[in-house]
């Protein structure tokens, strides 16, 4: 046996070493995945944390509208003090004399400061007038809600792509392993040949290596489709939400996946209705409100307060100051003030809130340009996507055509089996493609629609 022999042996020996893993059991405790587009997009939105912060984000900004509301009613603080007072003051007192009706009247008068005091207070207060400020401020908390909900559209959009994307570069990972192996199969058919031919001197050993060196290539190629289906399994179940356990079966253990390309339908949306432009919408809205607050505060406010006041007092105990509590005052009435001065912090506010208005104007429109260009460089895809798939029907035509023509020259004689064969392969490897460019035009067709910036 030569050289050549030898090394076309090892060559069959590694094949089939490489080959042993796609065959292999499947791994125990595999978790299942969803083989539907439809499940894995409900999975990844149940079990991905995007949405969940979003959602929180959401309930945030709605406690800060109740809290904003909060700002119409009125307020009621009771306050409470209990003390004990030690004097040291020995002031002895004073004493006054005084003639009245022609008597003699003496006054003795003492300082006797109680050991136990307290004081309560009940007040309420309601703000009548602020500038608008609490409109403003209400009007903020609610357009920061409706922000906080557009966003969440947006990371929905960006999750469905994303899962999208996996599921069907999952499903095109596995038609390239699918036509690595088909093309491995006919390279060893041919091998087969050569070594034949070559054992009875009818090819020189040049044609021979030339021969087993397709072989070897056609080895590495189905290694690399097999690293690249595995990553992309991996891939997709991280978009999807589930936990990688380090399990990494073979590629002959990854589920198929189901869904039809053909079954995907697209209608791309408008700019104007885009998540992304509905929330700067809604934050511009709410700059604007928060420009007003701002202004407010150089308004004068009007606030209404009541106060109703306890006092006890005793020299003995506590407790006996509780039990001697009486009315101390009652109070009603209106408070105006007004800020004249603050070292020009209020100003600032109002610059402050400004920028930001012109910040956000800004940013809509730059993000309408953004999406606008996003558009056309999709719909471009898009049509060359079509363009693709059109051509592969045609070369999936051509190459059925031609193998109906081999089984006929094949019957007659005047091709070999390993001609036939390759015709037969050619026809499943165009029908793979044609599957393929499927695949792209609703990659495509999904990157119209949702228009999710990268």
């Amino acid at each position: 046996m030569n050289k050549y022999a030898l090394l076309a042996l090892a060559t069959t020996i590694m094949v089939l070493v490489s080959t042993g893993r796609a065959t292999a059991a499947p791994e125990d405790g595999l978790p299942a995945v969803p083989l539907s587009l439809t499940a894995a997009t409900e999975l990844a939105i149940k079990a991905r944390p995007e949405l969940s912060l979003e959602i929180e984000k959401a309930k945030l900004a709605l406690s800060k509208v109740q809290q904003a509301r909060g700002n119409f009613l009125p307020t009621l603080d009771f306050l409470a003090s209990n003390s004990y007072v030690k004097s040291y003051d020995n002031f002895t007192g004073i004493d006054i004399s005084a003639r009245i009706a022609g008597q003699d009247i003496s006054v003795t008068i003492d300082k006797n400061v109680p050991s136990y005091q307290l004081n309560d207070e009940l007040s309420l207060g309601l703000n009548l007038y602020a500038g608008g400020r609490d409109r403003a401020l209400l009007g903020e908390a609610e357009d920061n809600l409706e922000a906080a909900h557009h966003q969440e559209g947006a990371t929905l959009r960006k999750v469905r792509l994303e899962v999208a994307r996996a599921y069907w570069e999952l499903k095109k990972a596995h038609l390239r392993y699918s036509m690595a192996k088909r093309e491995l199969e006919l390279v060893r058919m041919e091998m087969e040949i050569a070594a034949t031919e070559q054992r009875v001197d009818r090819s020189s050993e040049v044609e021979y290596a030339a021969v087993v060196l397709k072989g070897r290539e056609k080895e590495v190629a189905v290694k690399i489709m097999d690293r690249d289906c595995l990553r992309a399994f991996d891939h997709y179940l991280h978009v999807v939400g589930m936990e990688d356990k380090g399990l990494l079966p073979s590629v002959e253990q990854i589920p198929r996946l189901t869904d039809d390309p053909d079954s995907e339908t697209n209608s791309a949306g408008g700019i104007a209705d885009h998540p992304d432009i509905l929330r700067l919408g809604t934050e511009l809205q709410a700059a604007s409100e928060r420009k007003e607050a701002a202004k407010a505060e150089n308004l004068p406010k009007l606030d209404l307060f009541a106060r109703q006041s306890l006092i006890g007092r005793d020299s003995n105990s506590l407790w006996d100051a509780w039990g001697d509590t009486q009315a101390d005052n009652s109070m009603i009435g209106l408070r105006l003030s007004m800020n004249l001065f603050n070292g020009f912090k209020t100003m600032e506010n109002i610059n402050q809130a400004e920028a930001e208005v012109r910040i956000k104007r800004l940013q809509l429109v730059q993000k309408k340009r953004e999406l606008a260009e996003a558009k056309n460089v999709r719909k471009t895809a898009l049509e060359t996507a079509r363009d693709q798939l059109s051509l592969a029907l045609t070369r999936e035509k051509l190459e059925e055509a031609r193998e109906k023509a081999a089984g006929s020259q094949l019957q007659s004689g005047r091709i070999s089996q390993l001609e036939y064969r390759q015709r037969v392969a050619n026809v499943e490897t165009a029908a793979d493609q044609v599957l393929m460019a499927k695949i792209d035009v609703a990659l495509a067709g999904n990157a119209l629609e949702l228009l999710v910036l990268e």
